[in-house]
């Protein structure tokens, strides 16, 4: 499977790839050995040893440990990256149900990473960070960001709202039941479904945005009620996203700090999109 991956994902990388001005290496080189290491959960200095390589690089010279490293936080290389998970996306259909949720991706309590942070994670407490995704009903992720474990979901809802306009529901747990995240999710497009915040009680007495409250009372409706239940597929997308032998597991020892773990997530999310791609066509298992 990880081979049949491998050529989605290589065929997308050097047909979007260019060679910038002044540049011994394309960024295609650079991104694909980036992504081989990616794929086989091994560090960078693994891929660019030649009896590790893919067939595809036989008879290349490839870059210096150091300059890939330098490279990856390139302007270009970062857009390529974007640009061939936007065009896995870009294959899926379009969907009319959308959820929205985080997943923690914890470090050991005593990791010296520095950009690491305590916050709430699955059952408790934990060190590290969060991956925060809108997802559609097909299990695409459509938008996602990465930051420490301590910056809250509803926060990264409103950033991840303003680049990612779509239509449909927008369903999510009772954390993200705010006037405000309802009035950012109305501009983009979207209705936003939750539960209340604070079941059992009141709304209070100051004033609420009409969209927080037909939100509610479509919560209260078997309609409204079947979409919260079908917001666990979530969580099935994040247990497909771990269980895969490429998938997103908890993070290697050599993954740390934020941009490192950006990156490694974003290589992460293509060829799990690249395995989504594969299933429409019946080509995985």
């Amino acid at each position: 499977m990880e081979g049949e991956l491998w050529k989605v994902v290589y065929r997308l990388v050097v047909s979007l790839g260019k060679r910038p001005a002044g540049c011994s290496y394309s960024d295609t080189v650079v991104a694909l050995v980036w992504l081989w290491a990616v794929l086989h959960d091994r560090p960078l200095s693994w891929a660019l040893r030649p009896p590790n390589g893919p067939r595809q690089f036989e008879g290349l010279q490839l870059p210096s440990y150091k300059t890939v490293r330098v490279r990856l936080k390139s302007r270009s290389v970062l857009q390529l990256l974007v640009q061939v998970n936007q065009a896995l996306v870009a294959a899926s259909p379009s969907a009319w149900c959308h959820w929205i949720d985080g997943r923690p991706l914890a470090v050991s309590w005593h990791s010296r990473d520095r950009d690491a942070r305590v916050g709430r994670g699955a059952g408790g407490l934990a060190k590290g960070y969060k991956l925060h995704v809108i997802c559609s009903q097909y299990r695409v992720i459509e938008s996602w960001g990465l930051m420490p474990m301590n910056v809250s979901e509803v926060t990264m809802a409103k950033v991840m709202l303003r680049s990612c306009p779509g239509n449909g529901y927008l369903v999510g747990d009772r954390l993200f039941d705010s006037n405000r995240l309802h009035k950012r999710a109305a501009e983009a497009g979207y209705r936003l479904v939750t539960g209340k915040l604070r079941p059992g009680v009141g709304l209070g007495h100051c004033p609420h945005r009409r969209e927080r409250i037909e939100s509610l009372q479509l919560a209260d409706r078997p309609f409204g009620q079947g979409l919260l239940i079908w917001r666990g597929e979530v969580e099935r997308l994040f247990g497909t996203m771990g269980n895969c032998g490429e998938g997103l597991g908890p993070l290697p020892n050599w993954v740390r700090r934020l941009s490192r773990v950006r990156r490694w997530v974003q290589g992460k999310i293509i060829f799990y999109h690249a395995r989504i791609l594969l299933k429409n066509k019946g080509l995985a298992a």
